[in-house]
């Protein structure tokens, strides 16, 4: 069935049923879905399908009954996403940011954090990259890495590299 919701409610039966089910199948892990739906539907409750991220709710329970389910969530979803690129270049050295972060009990949260780059002994240059502070490009849910062309790179310098996390917390619950 095609439900929608707008907000923190129970989803509602949409008017205009416009999924159709290909097949389903169900073990003791997975529910597998497969279904189609033109890109635009023209309906004011659905979301039409384009390279955007589209966020699907979904609800775990006994029964198929669509009730509130104490497991559910979002996912977030690039419906046409094709295959990331792959680093193809030569072989270098990989600078990892890996940021702890205690979240509260918010919504939404901006957590934003400062790095040192490593020490450089010779001339370096950025040849990918996720979000920086002056962006130039950036990476959400559902992105794929951006590997610059093989004649193009950013020099980098030993200076402070900035960066900002954006997490959803739906159910508003504090993680560490």
């Amino acid at each position: 069935m095609d439900y929608h919701a707008k907000g923190k409610q129970t989803p509602d039966v949409d008017a205009s049923q416009d999924w159709t089910l290909l097949s389903a199948s169900e073990n003791s892990t997975h529910t597998t879905l497969k279904v189609t739906r033109v890109f635009n539907t023209c309906d004011d409750n659905d979301v039409p399908v384009s390279n955007d991220t589209t966020k699907f709710i979904w609800a775990i329970g006994a029964t198929d009954d669509i009730v509130q389910h104490r497991k559910r969530g979002a996912a977030s979803v690039n419906i046409l996403d094709s295959a990331a690129d792959v680093w193809n270049g030569p072989e270098s050295d990989i600078w990892h940011i890996n940021v702890k972060t205690k979240l509260p009990a918010d919504d939404t949260i901006y957590w934003c954090t400062a790095h040192k780059s490593p020490p450089f002994d010779v001339k370096s240059t950025l040849l990918g990259s996720g979000t920086c502070q002056q962006y130039m490009y950036g990476w959400a849910v559902c992105g794929d890495p951006l590997f610059f062309p093989e004649n193009i790179g950013i020099p980098l310098t030993q200076e402070l590299r900035f960066t900002q996390q954006v997490y959803e917390n739906m159910r508003q619950e504090s993680y560490e």
